[in-house]
């Protein structure tokens, strides 16, 4: 082989291997991600006042709108998901744009309700759920959360 041939294959090698990893970037950045958060936390409302609640939460953290119809939370022990009076600070389904999120919550003494009727009585696992029309599921960590203190603002304010 010549210099010249050598030289024209290693620069179409480069070339094809430059534009492979572009198509994979592109393809990449058009892939929907969500970031789905589950704590527990406080709300606060001037007629109820405060109550504690479990939380979970989906970002959008792509580039593209994720459109998302439906939520839960999933008990991995018992491969059963919670189903409950759920509240959300907006309509689902909905759609999701860049950079946007929707949190969706259960007060925590229906939450223990909830769980104590699956079996379950001083701790329990629970992941949360976001889903799409495709089927896609979104899921936060597993967090172990222990009953009596998902209770421990209502005992500590009677």
């Amino acid at each position: 082989m010549s210099p010249t041939e050598i030289i024209t294959a290693a620069v179409a090698l480069y070339g094809a291997t430059l534009s492979t990893i572009t198509l994979l970037l592109h393809q990449r950045e058009k892939r929907q991600r969500i970031r789905v958060k589950l704590w527990i936390g406080f709300v606060g409302n001037p007629l109820v006042g405060v109550k504690d609640v479990v939380i979970i939460e989906a970002a959008n953290t792509g580039n593209a709108p994720v459109y998302i119809s439906s939520y839960s939370y999933h008990l991995p022990e018992t491969k059963k998901k919670v189903v409950g009076n759920f509240i959300s600070d907006k309509p689902i389904p909905c759609t999701l744009a860049p950079g946007e999120g929707v949190q969706v919550w259960i007060e925590s003494e229906k939450f223990v309700e909830l769980v104590k009727a699956e079996g379950f009585k001083k701790e329990v696992q629970v992941v949360g759920e976001f889903s799409n029309k495709a089927g896609r599921v979104f899921r936060s960590e597993a967090q172990t959360l222990e009953i009596d203190k998902l209770l421990y603002a209502k005992k500590s304010t009677t």
